[in-house]
């Protein structure tokens, strides 16, 4: 038993214990001091207004009412627990708003694996592949059509037993038969009452069953379901339930329903191995019901078996090729299994069987987003959009394929729109931000990137982006501030520690410029970035054999990099390294043969070498290319 139901138990046992004594004892006095009877219900009822508290503090609201109810039970007019009481319904109800808002979705469509709700704009890479190949194994398909015979043997039974039972009934003499019937009449009524939210008068109709048919099991099923349907998070209801179902069982194997009110039970408390098993055989007892196969489906793919939930989604559609929900969990499945074609493909038959279904248009824009086709994804999208303008995730992710896409006004004006929803957005503010940096409107990102460092605190890639911002504007000095914060709340990023090197190099504080490139070397050794700061900072502190080490690397990564390669020939020609510094120069000027200051290094070193001639040709190819280059008159001088 649960530790807290016994300590519940306990609670309301010593209550009525101490109530007990007090009334046998009686007051015993002019009432002037508290009995020891009355003085151990006090200490009770103040342990137990404690433990209530803390029960709805927690959540527990159900304990928490059912100790308060105990207490009421004695003293109905006790004004603190009467108000303790009204304030646990109270977040009761508002817990239970919430949560019913937040379950919507999972009751019906499963949240597929690339659904990383309110994806942030920098996330580009495309991480899954959608081919026209089909994806689904020789395996696969071979237990598929295994479960879909299985699940036809099934209806067969079902049908069979049906015969038996009709063959039963009609056996029957005129008055069993006329009890037999009403036993069904008052069944349906109860269930009509259920339908209703009419509960208690719905247990009354099935106990009035009962009462003719002792052993009628489809009537003790009902009736445990009407416990659960009431109140499911009421443990009174779940144990009336639990008990409900089971008798049922005890007295009719073949009946599917207490099966399907034991799996909604085990569901709810996340025993998922239990609430398959019974879901199992409430399906094989009642195989055309779509309902229980699609939630045998769903607690499948909860507990991580993706395969399974698979096949039962498939057999739903066998059953019922219009369930467009059973297509849309049918792809969330197949994304847990990698099956991205696949998951597009159910994703795509959910919208024909529902053309009003924006769930599953936005799984397919969404998958299509994350394998890199944005044209496509910016098209299903939209259309989720459309039927669903209100919904941020939706605007969010189609302002994110619009940015990849480099349409930016067309990003902003969808952003702008979830920001009308949800103005403190961390991570919306944050891709106005970049959508607005990409348009070279600086200012404007600077208000938008602080709302979502504000929202966001402790968000690296956030501080980072505000600190480009305030670099942009000319703000070094927050710049910095921001890079330091970004790169101290996560020591594997690397953009803040390149910046930060490549800004403390420009102001010549190198120790702090070589401690963040250092790091950042460690972190990404063969990066462009990290390889080319790390060289001019080298460069500059003299270390030239260092600068050309990394320059090297650096050139490695992009070849044409006339720049680095330049800083590189400079390296050679401050060590002696003539004949490197020479083919060094020769090459850029391959790459760039605009890059004038290479024409004039290179003759220089010509000169140097005693080649004079080779000089001479160099610097008058120069000034035939660039006759008004800054250095004129000194190689002219060199050349007359």
């Amino acid at each position: 038993m649960d530790r807290r139901i016994i300590i519940i138990i306990a609670a309301v046992v010593l209550i009525a214990a101490a109530l007990l004594l007090f009334f046998l004892v009686g007051s015993g006095g002019d009432g002037s001091e508290l009995t020891a009877a009355e003085l151990e219900y006090q200490k009770i009822r103040s342990n137990t207004l404690i433990l209530a508290e803390d029960y709805m503090e927690k959540g527990d609201f159900q304990r928490a009412l059912d100790l308060l109810d105990e207490l009421l039970i004695q003293d109905a007019g006790d004004e603190e627990v009467r108000e303790l009481r009204d304030r646990v319904l109270a977040a009761r109800e508002a817990d239970e708003s919430e949560e019913e808002l937040a379950d919507k979705q999972q009751q019906d469509d499963l949240v597929e694996t690339l659904e990383d709700l309110g994806e942030s704009i920098s996330n580009q890479t495309p991480v899954v592949t959608i081919n026209e190949q089909k994806d689904t194994s020789e395996e696969d398909q071979r237990r598929l059509e295994q479960q879909l015979a299985e699940l036809e043997e099934q209806k067969r039974l079902a049908e069979e037993r049906k015969k038996e039972e009709e063959a039963r009934l009609a056996a029957l003499s005129e008055a069993e038969r006329e009890k037999s019937e009403k036993v069904r009449q008052l069944i349906d009524e109860g269930v009509r009452k259920m339908e209703n939210e009419e509960y208690a008068d719905a247990r009354d109709s099935f106990d009035e069953a009962i009462e003719l048919s002792p052993r009628e099991a489809e009537a003790y099923a009902h009736k445990g379901e009407s416990y659960f349907q009431e109140d499911k998070s009421n443990q009174i209801n779940i144990r009336e339930a639990v008990e409900y179902a089971n008798k049922a069982v005890d007295y009719d194997k073949s009946l599917w329903i207490p099966h399907n009110t034991l799996g909604k039970i085990y569901v709810e408390t996340k025993n998922y191995t239990e609430a398959i098993k019974e879901f199992k055989e409430a399906t094989r007892l009642n195989p055309e019901n779509t309902d229980i196969l699609y939630e045998l489906g769903k607690v499948q793919y909860r507990a991580g078996q993706y395969n399974d939930a698979r096949m039962s989604f498939e057999g739903v559609i066998h059953l019922d090729p219009t369930h467009h929900r059973a297509y849309y969990n049918l792809g969330a499945s197949f994304l847990k299994l990698g099956k991205a074609s696949s998951a597009l493909d159910a994703y795509q038959k959910a919208i024909a069987a529902n053309p009003s279904y924006d769930s599953a248009y936005f799984a397919a824009g969404n998958l299509l987003n994350q394998a890199g086709q944005l044209s496509q994804a910016e098209t299903y999208l939209k259309k989720a959009a459309t039927l669903k303008p209100d919904n941020v995730k939706y605007l969010d992710v189609l302002s994110v394929v619009l940015y990849k896409e480099g349409k930016y006004s067309d990003a902003e004006k969808y952003l702008e729109k979830s920001l009308g929803l949800v103005p403190d957005s961390a991570e919306t503010n944050y891709n106005m931000a970049l959508t607005l940096m990409k348009q070279d409107r600086y200012a404007d990102a600077l208000n938008y990137s602080v709302k979502s460092v504000q929202g966001a605190s402790s968000n690296a890639g956030y501080l980072y982006t505000l600190g480009e911002i305030s670099e942009a504007l000319g703000d070094r000095t927050n710049a910095v501030a921001f890079y330091e914060k970004a790169a101290g709340l996560d020591s594997s990023y690397l953009l803040p520690r390149i910046n930060l090197g490549k800004i403390y190099d420009e102001t010549g504080e190198y120790d702090k410029a070589l401690e963040h490139l250092v790091n950042a070397y460690k972190l990404a050794p063969e990066s462009l970035e990290v390889n080319n700061n790390l060289g001019n900072v080298y460069l500059h502190t003299e270390l030239y054999e260092d600068s050309i080490k990394h320059y090297k690397k650096a050139i490695e990564k992009k070849p044409n990099a006339t720049l680095i390669r330049y800083h590189l020939a400079i390296a050679y020609i401050e060590t002696d390294q003539q004949d490197p510094a020479v083919k060094t120069l020769s090459e850029l000027i391959k790459v760039d043969p605009n890059y004038w200051d290479a024409y004039y290094r290179l003759g220089h070193l010509m000169f140097k070498a005693g080649d004079e001639e080779g000089a001479s040709s160099v610097f008058k190819a120069l000034l035939d290319k660039n006759p008004d280059y800054e250095k004129r008159d000194e190689i002219e001088e060199l050349i007359l």
